[in-house]
Order: C-alpha cells, then structure tokens, then sequence
C-alpha cells in the first residue's frame, strides 16, 4: 500500500491520478479530490502534516486510533467518520478515519480498508461515485453488506451448532461460547454504525444529504434489519446455550444422584464389615470354615435387596414414576 494516493472523480464513474506536485496545484475547479493517506509512511504523514492544509485538531483527529464508528459534523460544512469494520474474509478488524467536504476528502487508513478498496476499484472501472456525497454514500453501503456477510456466516455457524449439539455437547460449547463473542462484537458494531447514520441524517451538511436521499434512506433501513437479524442470532445462541447448559447440569445430576444411590448401598456393608473386623473376641462364627463365605452371601443377599427396595421406591436413576393405572396396565373395557 503507497503512503499517498491522490484522484480527482471525473463525475462520470472514473478517475484521474495526481502527482505530488499536481496535487499541490489543485483547485476545487479541477474536480473532486480524493487523498488516501497511509499515516505509518513518511510519503503520507508528511503531506498530512505538512501540505494537507487542514487544522491541527482535524489532522490530530485524523490520526487518532479508531474506537468505534462515529461520525462528526466540523466547521466549514465538513464532516468527519470514524469506521471500524470486520473483514469476513480475513476476520480482522480495521479501521479508517476521513475527513470530507463538498469539494474534497481525505481517508486515512493503514490498513486495506475494505470500503476504500471498492470504491478505487470501481473507479477503475469507471463504475465508481462520481462525487465526494457519492463517494460516501458507497462507502458506507459497501460496509454495510461486508456486515452483512458476516452475519450470514455467523447464522450458518450457529445453524451447524444447533445440529450438532445434540451429538457432542463437549465441543459445541467451545464454538458457542466463540460465536457468542463474535455476535456481540457484531451487534455492538451495527449499533455505532445505526447511530452514526442516524446522527448524519439528522445534522449532516447539504451537499452530502441532498443529493441520492433514497440511498441514504435504504441505507439506514438495511442496517436496522442487521441489527433485527443479529439479535434474533444472538438470542437462538442464547437458547442453545441455556439447552447445552441443562443437558450437561442434567447429566452431572444423574452422576451424582448414581454416586448417591452406590453410597447408600455400600453404607450397611461397611457397617457389617467394620463390626466385624474389631479387635474383640465374642464375633459369631469366628473359627467357622464357612462363615466367611456365609457373610460374603449375606452381603451380596443385603445389597440386592437393598438394590430392589431402591427400585421399589423409584429412586434408582432413569426410572420415571408413574401412575398406579399406568403401571397395571390399560383398563379393560367393561
């Protein structure tokens, strides 16, 4: 990525690209100007410094780190974005600062910003805006539906999880408690981003609100149905999240309550066998060649019944009670 890329916009979808030095020389007159500067390059902070001719709390603004997406209206009919968007391809998260006027904009970006990137290569193409208002609007639409593909891919994430949760309960909740994050993240960057285009509908400049408001309109629309959408995804992982939490909370019951009944079966046996074996004399049968199996009989005969009384009671794991007409069977018809 160069440190400074300058284009002026034809108007009919294309672009012409400047030289330092014809980039000194520019007017308004000339066309609308676009600057892209790589702040972490000498070529782009010098100009940014130096010949940007912008004031230094616009330039500071400028190349402060993003923190989420906003947008400010500034003096002289200007504003000013702050964009953070998720690349679904690379899943990273970047930024991009830009100032814009009627007759200029200046984007600072060290990273490939997605949003940047496709509107120079429709400019290339002669596809692209043919003015700073269009430029924007472009932008932000092209942010939007990289959102939007990332919602996609967290739906079909959380589509696989709900399939498989059924089989492995182990694995599926380190992917929830993953795609849990990432909808949080997401939600939380469509709300800023709902904000800012609200925000700039109610207090944006002129020339940036008049020209295309069905754009601008549709533009907000859709990104209020993302953010529908992802909380209708964040509240299914809440579902599956509650139903993998109850499954594994019902299996350690069952765990438990099985170490429970083992206990209270073992408990009369090692009654028996600690009686047994004090060092006293008067024990039944001590000298008895048979008694140890006898006992041995005894115990297993304790346990058994014990087993079956459990049963009895319904208090052995994996036995549903029922009623007294179930259990005797269907009446018969008189």
């Amino acid at each position: 990525m160069e440190g400074l890329v300058a284009l002026i916009l034809d108007g009919s979808g294309g672009a012409r690209r400047l030289d330092r030095e014809a980039l000194r020389r520019w007017t308004p007159p000339d066309g609308a100007l676009w600057v892209q500067v790589d702040p972490q390059l000498d070529e782009g902070r010098e100009w940014l410094v130096d010949e940007a001719g912008l004031p230094e709390g616009d330039r500071d603004t400028l190349l402060r780190p993003v923190r989420q997406t906003r947008v400010e209206v500034v003096e002289g009919g200007g504003c000013m974005f702050s964009m953070r968007l998720h690349d679904a391809e690379t899943g990273d998260t970047r930024e991009a600062r830009a100032l814009a006027r009627a007759d200029r904009v200046v984007t600072v970006s060290s990273d490939r910003f997605p949003a940047l990137e496709a509107c120079a290569t429709r400019l290339a193409r002669g596809q692209g805006p043919g003015s700073v208002s269009e430029l924007i609007q472009t932008a932000l639409h092209v942010a939007t539906e990289s959102d939007e593909i990332s919602a996609l891919k967290l739906d079909e994430q959380v589509t696989d999880l709900e399939a498989r949760a059924e089989r492995n309960l182990k694995t599926t909740f380190d992917e929830l408690r993953e795609a849990r994050t990432r909808g949080t993240a997401l939600r939380r960057r469509l709300g800023s981003e709902r904000e800012a285009l609200v925000q700039l509908r109610q207090n944006g400049p002129p020339w940036l609100l008049v020209s295309h408001p069905d754009m601008w309109r549709d533009t907000v629309a859709h990104c209020i149905e993302l953010i529908e959408e992802v909380d209708a995804i964040i509240d299914r992982l809440r579902a599956l999240q509650d139903y993998a939490q109850n499954r594994l909370s019902n299996v350690l019951g069952d765990r438990l309550y099985l170490l429970t009944i083992l206990s209270a079966i073992m408990m009369p046996l090692s009654v028996v066998t600690g009686l047994l074996g004090v060092n006293i004399g008067g024990i039944p049968a001590a000298h008895s060649r048979w008694a140890f199996t006898a006992l041995c009989v005894l115990l297993v005969a304790v346990a058994l019944g014990e087993y079956v009384l459990l049963r009895r009671l319904r208090w052995v794991p994996g036995e549903v009670p029922t009623d007294p007409e179930t259990r005797a069977g269907p009446r018969q018809p008189r």
